[in-house]
């Protein structure tokens, strides 16, 4: 009886863990996305400022953004593995 009812425990615990990184990797690809669009604008503004050196540093600044949204993509790419591996396990 102990058993049944931890096994019963133990699957609600990683339901509602499978649950949690499920609405976690939906927010950081939205999160992502809601960050490289204006990213994406701002970059486009900067091609109409006159002065190279500001235009330049700001280029620098959007591509180090650039690169901490590649590497959340890395992360999020990751989770999603975890997850799917996550629900299959028993």
């Amino acid at each position: 009886m102990a058993l049944a009812f931890n096994s019963i425990e133990n699957r609600e615990i990683k339901d509602k863990t499978l649950k949690k990184l499920s609405e976690n990797i939906l927010h950081i690809a939205e999160i992502l996305d809601r960050i490289r669009n204006p990213l994406t604008v701002v970059a486009g503004y900067l091609e109409f400022i006159p002065e190279e050196s500001f235009r330049k540093k700001a280029f620098e600044q959007v591509e180090r953004i650039n690169i901490y949204l590649k590497q959340l993509d890395l992360d999020w790419i990751n989770s999603e593995r975890i997850f799917k591996d996550f629900k299959k396990s028993p």
